[in-house]
């Protein structure tokens, strides 16, 4: 590029000065060719300096700069020597030493027979790592710390017993690393986590680059024994309000123990507590706190039918004697947290906290007593019942770090969300209100009762809803309270499950009181079908989010053949054709009812089989075995479809038959539901006999081709005028069309 630059230089003054001769040569100034000669001469000598010089200055640099690259090429090579054996690897406990490891080996106090201890109190373990002597600039002893070919990583911890305690690795930058100096070290922290109450051997481990033609990596390694205490944490308190402010936790101790949580149970109307911490003036400036931890266990026995026995105070016992002694024997073993997770699904209650405290954080210790209580060191505890039941609640608080060296505090309480109506109610499929009538003995306008519940009688299941059928689009039910306050049952819900696709929605009448103490009403659930099949469905009365009665299931049919329907014919011999939405046998596909051979009409008269919704049908089709018989069509009100109202007058189509040759025929006839593809259509066929005469078929041969006759001329009077229509002397006939293609050489005239 620089003998380019150069020979391009030259040319260029070249150029300037033959321009400069060939003017003068022209006359356009003076004569100035032995100036311009020597000019060129001059300028051609000092690039050649120039460029001499150039090209003896680049090969000086790129022998300095083969030189530099050939020591950094050595100190990498000597560096990744180093990071192969770690031969020159140094570890200590304060900056500048060498204590833990020296030379690639690990010094007394940190081998595996004599372990480092690190007592309970301390949660932080720092190191100083450097890889002196090779030459390794900051990159290769970062490299240190980031080998790639290691499966585990350049530096990991391993725990004999993570049940007990675990640790965890970062490397931080070194303080004085500006210009890369190979001995600056790094700082390394080893950060533990104690999860009980123990002792545990942990070994840290520090891994070189893998060598070549070798399959594991250098590694070397550091022994510690780490200890976890379960010491009470004196002078830290809890309470409800300012004035009882160790009425939960007392000087580190639990007083709202699992064991005694059938004291406290709070009921429906609590849905909000508040617990205030207080540090003693004769402990340590500050504590941090932990994030509360929060389990829930449900104490309340699930009975058949979804309901919950929530008022056996018994079984809350039994339930909770169970979990104590749990959680004696993790006591036993050192866990005085909540590491357990929720003993079995919960359902019924919610519990969020906040505050001050809710996420953590530092507590002052007070400067007088009695403390003051702020909300900064305050924890909202909110409670949330979403189903009746009862729920035991334990919430963990733990000094930070937990068990280094004070263990974690479990208060506990009882909630009770809701009741569960066992009584005072009734349910029925007939209506439970009283009617006005003259009792014997009684007087006139007595109330006497109508009906007595059938599927709920006094809040217990005594009955079984059958199953909805596939027209019924409605149902109601009938319930009769008299428990003080229960009233109307506003809250109740209804959901349905199953291959059929079908929408449900409640309709609750309001209750109206027909004597002082009780309340008649009705609960209607409309259905909506979209898909053939049977749905189960479980319908709950409830009078509001926490009390609520047992469950009703039934099935609900969609689709298939609806029964509620009925078709009637005049034909005597054989006048029901559908019953209940069945063919009868003499209907059917291969049929023994006839139409009369003197009989051109069938009248059919579709019912609604019982009192129910209207049925809706479309419009009705018709299938003829043999066309050249007979051919039919449907007349009457349900010819296009429409809808049956009465079970007495229903709704009458009429199939009209002609007949146009001898024979028999046989006619089916299908009437669809408007719901299309829910409902099977409504089928029945029957067969008509025609004998004609020979002279009324040639009679209607004849009639055919008149027909015939007639149609084909007139197509031709049609064409006819489309080609040759107009006026104004250009009209042409069809035979002289004709013509003109059988003699194309003459013109017409």
């Amino acid at each position: 590029e620089q003998r380019s630059t150069f020979l391009w230089g030259r040319c260029m003054w070249v150029g300037v000065v033959w321009d400069g001769c060939r003017g003068s040569s022209r006359g356009r100034g003076s004569p100035r060719p032995a100036l311009a000669l020597l000019l060129l001469v001059g300028l051609v000598l000092a690039s050649r300096s120039v460029g001499v010089a150039a090209l003896s200055l680049r090969s000086h640099g790129g022998a300095a700069t083969s030189g530099a690259a050939a020591a950094a090429a050595a100190a990498d090579a000597d560096a990744a020597a180093a990071l192969e054996s770690l031969n020159t690897l140094q570890v200590g406990s304060f900056e500048g030493e060498a204590d833990a490891v020296r030379g690639g080996l690990a010094q007394a106090g940190w081998l595996l027979d004599a372990a480092a201890e690190v007592p309970a109190t301390e949660s932080l373990t720092r190191l100083w790592a450097s890889l002196p002597g090779s030459g390794a600039t900051s990159k290769h002893r970062l490299e240190l710390f980031s080998i790639a070919s290691s499966p585990v990583g350049a530096l990991d911890v391993l725990s004999s017993d993570p049940t007990v305690a675990a640790a965890s690795t970062r490397i931080g930058a070194p303080s004085n690393d500006i210009f890369g100096s190979p001995r600056t070290p790094f700082p390394v922290d080893i950060t533990y986590t104690c999860r009980r109450a123990g002792s545990v051997r942990l070994a840290a481990r520090f891994h070189g680059r893998l060598r070549r033609m070798s399959t594991s990596a250098p590694k070397v390694e550091l022994w510690i024994n780490k200890h976890c205490s379960a010491r009470v944490r004196e002078g830290l308190s809890v309470g409800t309000s300012a004035e009882a402010l160790a009425d939960v936790v007392r000087d580190g101790v639990s007083v709202w123990s699992t064991d005694t949580a059938i004291r406290r149970v709070l009921p429906v109307s609590v849905s909000h507590l508040q617990l205030f911490f207080t540090l003693g003036a004769g402990q340590s400036a500050s504590q941090h706190m932990d994030t509360p931890r929060v389990v829930i266990t449900r104490l309340d026995r699930n009975l058949k039918g979804g309901s919950h026995d929530a008022s056996q105070p018994r079984f809350w016992k039994r339930r909770l004697h169970a979990v104590v002694e749990m959680e004696s024997q993790l006591r036993r073993s050192g866990d005085w947290g909540l590491t357990h997770s929720a003993r079995d699904s919960n359902d019924v209650l919610t519990v969020r906290v906040g505050g001050g405290l809710g996420r953590g954080g530092l507590l002052e210790a007070a400067s007088t007593w009695p403390p003051s209580v702020s909300a900064a060191s305050a924890l909202n505890v909110s409670l949330e019942c979403m189903n009746p039941g009862v729920a035991l609640v334990e919430i963990e608080l733990a000094p930070y770090p937990a068990y280094q060296p004070y263990r974690p505090v479990v208060v506990s309480f009882i909630k009770h969300c809701g009741t569960v109506v066992s009584g005072g109610f009734d349910i029925a499929t007939r209506s439970l209100a009283p009617s006005a009538a003259a009792a014997p003995g009684s007087g006139a306008g007595a109330l006497v009762q109508t009906a007595d519940a059938d599927l709920i009688r006094d809040g217990g299941l005594v009955g079984h809803l059958p199953g909805v059928g596939a027209e019924t689009s409605a149902l109601t039910l009938h319930w009769r309270s008299w428990h003080d306050g229960l009233g109307t049952p506003s809250a109740s819900t209804i959901h349905c499950a199953g291959p059929a696709n079908v929408s449900v929605s409640l309709l609750a009448t309001a209750g109206s009181k027909a004597e002082a103490s009780m309340v008649y009403g009705q609960q209607v659930v409309h259905f909506e079908c979209h898909s053939p099949g049977a749905a189960r469905c479980t319908l709950r009365l409830a009078w509001d989010a926490l009390r609520r009665g047992p469950e009703i299931q039934f099935r609900k049919r969609c689709g298939g053949v609806r029964h509620d329907v009925d078709i009637a014919s005049n034909l005597k011999a054989h006048p029901v054709v559908l019953l209940q939405g069945q063919v009868d046998p003499s209907w059917s596909a291969t049929p023994s009812a006839e139409l009369a051979a003197g009989l051109d009409r069938a009248s059919f008269t579709v019912l609604r089989h019982s009192a129910g919704d209207r049925i809706r049908l479309a419009m009705p089709s018709i299938t003829i075995s043999d066309p050249h018989v007979l051919r039919a069509h449907i007349e009457g009100p349900l010819a296009s479809g429409g809808v049956v109202d009465s079970a007495t007058g229903g709704a009458e189509l009429q199939v009209v038959t002609e007949c146009i040759g001898s024979g028999t025929s046989h006619i089916q006839v299908a009437v669809p539901f408007a719901e299309a593809g829910l409902f099977k259509p409504l089928s029945f066929a029957f067969t008509k006999t025609c004998a004609m005469s020979r002279l009324k078929e040639e009679q209607h041969h004849v009639a055919f081709l008149a027909l015939g006759f007639l149609m084909l001329g007139g197509a031709l009077v049609t064409a006819t005028r489309l080609c040759g229509g107009g006026g104004g002397g250009r009209k042409r006939t069809i035979s002289a069309s004709i013509a003109s293609r059988l003699r194309p050489d003459e013109e017409l005239s």
